[in-house]
């Protein structure tokens, strides 16, 4: 599929001691928010949209920045449109000055070169000052579209990779960036090392789209063994958005001061929650980070 085609941020300080359940509206608007870079998907079941609402459950304050906008049905991917890199910069920069400043961010999809560049530069500053990002490498729709270009991929890998607390690619993620970087295999671990060894923090390898009764997500880290997570897999049709919502998660229980393995685990926790109230909407299976409708 052919899809039609500033200056860095100020150093924000992270937000300490945040209680991420129970917050009110009233002290929502004190807390340094969660930024949200990624796409919108019109059909709303992934994407910014999702993005959003897991935030939003989780009663914390949000700013976003989109990337593109995706026109996608049950058919898959039929259109996108990328937002201009300027566009982009001047977002986050807004983001990041507004008052009380940036606790944590989520990335997700890039789209392609220009845009994988913008959002790398205009993050420096708040990787500069520790402020967590996570990354979510979306390389491929659920239905097999591609939603990044190899250009796009590259400088994902050697220039926002670098400055990510962690990334969580799903099994076919990891492979296909551990291609782009030369090495072919189809040894998760391999492929994970790869990734440590450009800089990034930690690599959540996410076991979804395999078989069986269960799912195993995989904690890979610079030293020590890989830790796994074990947790329910879900009955029947998959629910589309599980990685957006768990990269999210990640980005707000990070922010909130978390350890890394606390972190991932109470988001695995959080998204098994969501699966179990994910329901059936005209073709698809949803999520519902806010409790399902009646």
């Amino acid at each position: 599929m052919n899809f039609p085609g500033g200056k860095n941020p100020i150093p924000c300080p992270a937000m300490g001691g945040m209680t991420i359940s129970g917050t009110s509206d009233r002290t929502r608007g004190s807390q340094a928010p969660i930024l949200i870079v990624s796409a919108m998907d019109s059909s709303g079941a992934a994407g910014m949209a999702l993005d959003l609402r897991v935030i939003d459950s989780m009663g914390l304050a949000v700013r976003c920045a989109l990337t593109a906008v995706t026109v996608q049905g049950d058919e898959g991917v039929l259109d996108a449109a990328f937002l201009p890199p300027g566009i982009i910069r001047a977002t986050i920069l807004t983001a990041c000055t507004d008052a009380p400043g940036i606790a944590g961010v989520k990335v997700g999809m890039l789209a392609d070169a220009p845009t994988a560049m913008a959002v790398a530069q205009s993050l420096e500053s708040l990787a500069e000052s520790k402020i967590p990002i996570v990354l979510d490498p979306v390389i491929r729709s659920t239905s097999g579209s591609p939603l990044i270009d190899d250009e796009g991929l590259d400088i994902l890998l050697n220039r926002l990779l670098p400055m990510c607390f962690i990334t969580t690619p799903n099994r076919e993620e990891a492979l296909t960036l551990a291609r782009r970087l030369g090495k072919k295999t189809e040894n998760e671990e391999e492929a994970a090392a790869l990734l440590l060894d450009l800089g990034v923090g930690a690599v959540l390898v996410t076991g979804g789209e395999g078989a069986g009764k269960s799912c195993i997500d995989t904690l890979y880290l610079p030293s020590g063994d890989p830790v796994s997570y074990r947790h329910p897999r879900a009955h029947g049709q998959v629910p589309r958005g599980t990685g957006c919502a768990l990269s999210s998660a990640l980005a707000a229980h990070a922010a909130a001061g978390y350890s890394l393995e606390k972190a991932v685990r109470s988001s695995i926790d959080l998204v098994a929650g969501f699966i179990e109230r994910s329901t059936i909407t005209g073709n698809q299976r949803l999520l519902f980070p806010e409790g399902r409708p009646d």
